[in-house]
């Protein structure tokens, strides 16, 4: 009897176990930045004039591509967003672009509540300058209502995107193109002609689906038509942006 008493006593008080500690998994690794790979071949250097034809894809890592089997000649990849965010494509996308010699080109997609210096630094940085000099494509600055709050605050923010362009200038030799929809573009018209946007900026790249974008203003003509983001094409299972030279 004693015994069992003095048993249960020892169980009352006995200190509880210790959970097992959880295992966390290292996070991963953050993508390099491309200031290592060689530039693009030279057959693929010389800017891109304003006047193309054909049609060209625009990818991120949301898209699969077999750059052998794409029959485009011309691809313009997600690189940066933000001040911080690296596509985590860019770095394969940049290579098999390379080995299969397309004509590249880059956006980097704005973010109004974050420093347009420190994102034109970042957008350059994670390229690498080899390479942003080297591409056949002017860099391009993907403006959209996406995770960018109000309208208001878009048109608010035009300033900085010029400041953004102009450090890209700055730091790159290479002017940028803006890339939007169409009802936005009409919507930034008149602040963006009051900023001389056009000044520093080529001709822009707009998206409307299907429909040719009826505004371009400040600019006199478009540079490209987004004319649909569900397009199906040999190369990818995906469905894809597709657009236009214009």
């Amino acid at each position: 009897m004693f015994r069992r008493f003095f048993n249960w006593i020892k169980r009352m008080f006995k200190p509880a176990s210790r959970p097992s500690p959880v295992e966390h998994k290292p996070a991963p690794a953050p993508v390099k930045p491309t200031q290592d790979v060689p530039p693009v071949s030279e057959a693929n250097t010389a800017p891109s004039p304003d006047k193309l034809t054909g049609e060209f894809i625009d990818i991120s890592h949301w898209v699969d591509v077999d750059f052998n089997e794409l029959p485009l000649k011309d691809v313009i990849m997600k690189a940066t967003e933000g001040s911080s965010h690296i596509d985590s494509k860019l770095l394969s996308n940049i290579i098999e672009c390379k080995k299969y010699n397309k004509r590249i080109g880059f956006y980097h997609y704005y973010r109004v509540r974050s420093n347009p210096k420190a994102q034109a630094a970042h957008f350059v940085e994670t390229v690498g300058l080899n390479i942003f000099k080297s591409c056949y494509h002017l860099p391009v600055i993907d403006l959209e209502r996406g995770g960018n709050y109000s309208d208001k605050e878009l048109v608010r923010a035009l300033p900085d995107v010029k400041v953004f362009a102009e450090e890209i200038l700055r730091l790159t030799g290479r002017k940028c193109r803006m890339y939007t929809n169409d009802g936005l573009m009409r919507l930034f018209a008149k602040e963006m002609a009051r900023l001389n946007l056009d000044d520093v900026c080529g001709s822009p790249w707009i998206a409307r689906y299907p429909d040719t974008p009826k505004n371009v203003s400040p600019w006199k003509e478009m540079w490209a038509h987004q004319y649909t983001e569900s397009g199906r094409i040999k190369g990818s299972p995906d469905k894809v942006d597709l657009n236009r030279f214009k």
